[in-house]
Parts: structure tokens; sequence; C-alpha cells
């Protein structure tokens, strides 16, 4: 069902989209959907939690944990870019629910700032674990360098929703170039 309701959430928008709608879709009960997630603002916060269990999945199997700091960062923004790439009913699902968390249902806000606030603290371990391992020059401040990675794929994300058009290969390249000046490379 939350598959179901991932795809129509991309394809028509949190007002487009209806609790028997979902059910329709996954091929159960008119009435199952409304009954799992009782209201709409439940069921993004259950696509909120499908999408990230997914994200999480994907990073994990494409970031080396142990890989230098510079390296971890590298893939994970290639990993990122993967991700929408390989699921693009997720990653315009998810813009959805950031757009929608702030302007119809702020009771969803806390779910998407708790994924996004993972992601800047992921990049900024790895900006600090860099510094450690002398893959990143001392100099490089890890929590600017984490914001301005969430701030460009932010951005990217929402041009992408407009315009899925753009070529997120060159736009996943001109983000690694823009970290590898902020690094000092």
């Amino acid at each position: 069902m939350l598959e179901a309701a991932v795809e129509l959430l991309a394809a028509n928008g949190y007002a487009g989209m209806r609790l028997a709608d979902v059910s329709s879709a996954a091929g159960v009960s008119y009435g199952l959907a409304p009954t799992r997630f009782e209201s709409k603002a439940g069921l993004l916060k259950a696509i909120q939690a499908e999408i990230d269990g997914r994200f999480t999945a994907h990073m994990a199997a494409v970031c080396d944990e142990n890989a230098p700091g510079r390296a971890f960062i590298e893939q994970w923004v290639a990993g990122l870019f993967g991700f929408a790439r390989g699921h693009p009913a997720h990653w315009r699902a998810s813009v959805v629910i950031l757009v929608e968390s702030v302007l119809t249902v702020p009771e969803v806000a806390a779910e998407h700032t708790t994924f996004v606030k993972r992601n800047v603290a992921t990049m900024r371990n790895a900006v600090e674990r860099g510094i450690a391992d002398g893959s990143i020059p001392a100099s490089v401040d890890p929590y600017a360098t984490a914001v301005v990675v969430e701030a460009l794929v932010k951005g990217i994300a929402l041009d992408w929703f407009s315009d899925t058009t753009i070529d997120l290969d060159e736009r996943r390249d001109l983000v690694l170039a823009a970290l590898r000046q902020l690094m000092g490379s």
C-alpha cells in the first residue's frame, strides 16, 4: 500500500491524493487505507518513513562507512543522486512532503526535519572524519560544508521536481566540483 501511496503522492501531490485512491491503487479494500493511516497526515508520515527507510538502505549499500572522510562524502553525494535516478517517485514524493509539511500539514514537518538533520549530521561527521584522517584540510568548516551540501541537494531536488528533464548526472558532477572547492582541492 505504501508503494502505491508514494506513486500517487509523486504523481498527484498532496491535494490530489485521497486515502481511498491509495486503497484502489494498491488493490485492497476501499476502507483499508483510511483505517490503517487514519488521515492524510498519517499517510504522509508513513510515506516519509518509507522513503527514509528506502533511502537509508540505499545509502548503506553504496557508501563505505570506513572510507576516508573525503571519499565517503563523494560516495554519499553520488549515492544520493543514484537514489533519485533509481527511485524517482520516492525522490519526488519527498519534495512534496517537504513543501506540504511547511504549507498545509505542519504535523509532518518533524519527520521531514529529522531526515534532513540526519543528512546534515552525516555530512558533518564525514568532514570531521576527513579532517582527522587528513583527506580534508583542517581549515574546512564541517558544519558549514554540511549545510551547503544539504542546500545544494534540496535546491536541485526542487528544480528537478518542476523540470524532470534536468540532467541529474550533470548536477551531481557540479555538486561534487563545488564540494571539492569547498574542501580545498
